[in-house]
């Protein structure tokens, strides 16, 4: 079962030969799910190579910092008006 879409992604790569980055999805893992990206590139044989990153920190590290963004964009918008 591919739910995160990574299926279409080697399909794209095999057919095209162009190598692609998957997004960031969440995976189950034994421990807590992670937040994987995964490039994929077809080797000059055909064959595919997929490499796949922990995410995570920087994921959760994005998340956290959203609604601080999100205050100072207001903050300065008002200082605009």
């Amino acid at each position: 079962m591919d739910d995160r879409g990574l299926l279409e992604t080697f399909r794209d790569v095999c057919a095209s030969g162009r190598h692609k980055t998957h997004p960031p999805g969440l995976v189950p893992v034994t421990g807590g799910d992670k937040w994987v990206e995964s490039r994929v590139h077809r080797l000059p044989g055909g064959a595919i190579l997929a490499f796949c990153e922990d995410m995570s920190n920087r994921v959760r590290a994005e998340e956290a910092l959203s609604p601080s963004e999100a205050r100072y964009r207001a903050l300065f918008a008002g200082m605009a008006a």
